[in-house]
């Protein structure tokens, strides 16, 4: 089944393999063709996987099972791998008779069942399990901190200690929470829920989980500097294919192919996947992870991204605007209000007078010692035009997710955040990674920020907004830009009315729209009495102390339940694209 299964998929996504509806499945015809499409080339590191290899059908890639329970039977601090394993009334040889058969494999860990997992493990956490599921067996938590840490650790011995995932044969690893059998089904989070069990909870488990499985002991490959090639790129076509995001972990270095990756989906996953089992009606309505799972992937990595960009910043330093010099950013949407943020915190920091500007408003004829471009996509033509219109007058640096795009060959340098990228339409995690690459380069240390990202990731969406019928959002300083990009947000992943000003500019003018059942969302410190005119209003007023990047997490995730609430597709807003490219590049404002 298996092996069909994968058939399957790869058919329809090359949409080559006529079928006919059963009861059942799907029937497949004698003489229908499941070849691809002469275009299509395999991917590093794909190929279809199961249990068993099967080379007949492709399949070259076998499982290497083990239970939990035979890997550290007495204890943390022990790995056993002469100790045969059972679960799901499989029998598991000994890991090292496994890895005796020099076959390519992947890795699967059965963990959350009460006969899979050691016995210390619930004595130690302190949880009872649930169940019984429809096998009549029982699971421990998986969400729980405790449960969850111990188990890293065993995957971090196994995969590091003992360097498991340096093996060649190597091809991914499944951690818990897909198949449904192989560690918990949608029945046992409901028992849960009915022994007390909160959304918040399993939601800051699944974050939790999420940061614990990147590879983070695998020193990165630094964010690439390029030189650009002599030759001019030719800008694609509106509607040519694009190559998708989503590199693997370079373990050899930047040079390397893609090898393995780990493979998990969460609790968010699980849970999400299923429109018949909730643990309440928030998992539908109010964080809208049906309709909006790769986006919530993607805002929860942020805190990661972060810390990884804040540990390059040194090493960017040439490419980077120096201190003293005048510098111009430019950007479209949210590149420029990240631009307009990181433009007030240069000037504050000293570094030097810093202007931004929307990439079609840069005014010709002023001049600066440098320009930084922000463009995630590489592609969108107003930048592309000023970086062009520049030629090499100016030294220019852009900060992109891709680096196979036009803008390679538009900027002096290059720096490359592609483990930022992502795959939705609304931009998250990559727009808020850079700004915080530009904060730690300016000398900040980003420790709470991330600590705050986290919270924000973990913690509950506020629960007084999910219901109001508008938002405006102030700031003061850099988190001007910040309050335009939470604006942005709302409206384009949730179509949501929203407005966003300067915090002191608020009185002039736009107060007038709040009132019972609208919000004012203030991002950084509140000035002297906002508060009391906004309460004078009748209207909701959040000024939360944390970092105001966090801040801007929260409000990204409040976007997506907003826009699931509304039955709305947060990743992919309509009338919109990933990058907006002209037919023609427009000219600039006069000099």
């Amino acid at each position: 089944m298996a092996v069909l299964a994968g058939l399957l998929v790869l058919s329809t996504v090359a949409g080559a393999a006529p079928t006919s509806a059963v009861s059942g499945g799907v029937r497949v015809r004698p003489g229908d063709d499941w070849t691809l499409p002469g275009w299509v080339r395999p991917s590093a590191n794909s190929g279809l996987f199961s249990e068993t290899a099967a080379p007949e059908f492709g399949v070259g890639t076998r499982s290497l099972d083990l239970s939990w329970r035979q890997l550290q039977p007495d204890g943390p601090g022990t790995l056993d791998t002469r100790t045969a394993g059972l679960a799901q009334d499989m029998g598991f040889p000994p890991l090292s008779r496994q890895l005796a058969d020099r076959r390519p494999f992947w890795v699967r860990i059965f963990a959350s069942g009460s006969r899979w997992a050691p016995a210390w493990v619930a004595d130690e956490c302190g949880v009872e399990p649930l169940g019984p599921d429809y096998d009549g067996q029982y699971h421990l938590p998986l969400w729980n901190e405790c449960v969850w840490g111990r188990l890293l650790a065993l995957y971090r011995r196994v995969f590091v200690d003992e360097g498991l995932r340096a093996d060649p044969r190597l091809r991914f690893v499944y951690v818990p929470g897909a198949f449904t059998w192989a560690e918990y089904d949608y029945h046992m989070v409901g028992k849960a829920a009915e022994q007390g069990l909160t959304f918040e909870t399993l939601a800051g488990g699944a974050a939790h989980g999420r940061r614990g499985v990147e590879d983070r002991d695998v020193p990165a490959p630094p964010a690439r500097v390029r030189e650009p090639p002599q030759r001019r790129h030719r800008l694609p076509d509106r509607d040519g294919p694009r190559r998708r995001p989503g590199r693997a972990l370079r373990p050899g270095g930047a040079g390397a192919a893609p090898r393995t990756f780990m493979m998990f989906s969460a609790l968010y996953s699980s849970v999400s996947s299923s429109s018949e089992h909730k643990v309440s009606e928030q998992i539908e309505l109010r964080e809208g992870l049906m309709a909006g799972n790769r986006i919530m992937t993607e805002i929860a990595a942020q805190p990661e991204c972060w810390r990884r960009a804040a540990g390059l910043a040194d090493g960017l330093r040439d490419a980077l605007p120096a201190r003293g010099e005048r510098v111009a950013v430019v950007g479209c949407g949210t590149s420029l209000f990240m631009a307009q943020a990181y433009a007030a915190l240069r000037e504050d920091a000293g570094h030097g007078e810093t202007d931004a500007f929307a990439a079609s408003e840069m005014p010709r004829g002023r001049r600066y010692d440098r320009v930084l471009a922000l463009t995630r996509s590489g592609t969108t033509t107003e930048v592309l035009a000023v970086l062009d219109r520049l030629g090499g007058s100016v030294p220019t640096t852009a900060i992109t997710a891709d680096p196979d795009t036009p803008v390679s060959c538009s900027a002096g340098r290059l720096i490359v955040l592609d483990f930022a990228d992502e795959e939705s339409v609304v931009q998250t995690r990559f727009a808020t990674t850079q700004l915080a690459l530009l904060r730690a380069h300016l000398g900040e240390d980003l420790t709470a920020a991330i600590a705050a990202a986290e919270d924000a990731v973990a913690g509950p969406v506020p629960p007084e907004l999910l219901d109001v019928e508008q938002i405006t959002f102030l700031g003061r300083g850099w988190t001007v830009g910040l309050a335009q990009e939470a604006a942005l947000k709302m409206r384009e992943a949730a179509c949501f009315w929203t407005e966003a000003y300067p915090a002191m500019e608020y009185r002039h003018g736009p107060i007038s729209i709040t009132g019972p059942g609208r919000a004012v969302w203030m991002f950084g410190g509140l000035p002297d009495g906002l508060g009391e005119q906004v309460a004078a209003t009748g209207g909701l007023l959040r000024a939360a102390g944390a970092d105001p990047l966090a801040e801007l997490v929260r409000v990204q995730r409040l976007a997506v339940a907003r826009a699931s609430a509304a039955g709305l597709d947060p990743e992919r807003p309509r009338h919109l694209t990933r990058s907006v490219i002209l037919d023609a590049a427009p000219g600039g404002p006069a000099a």
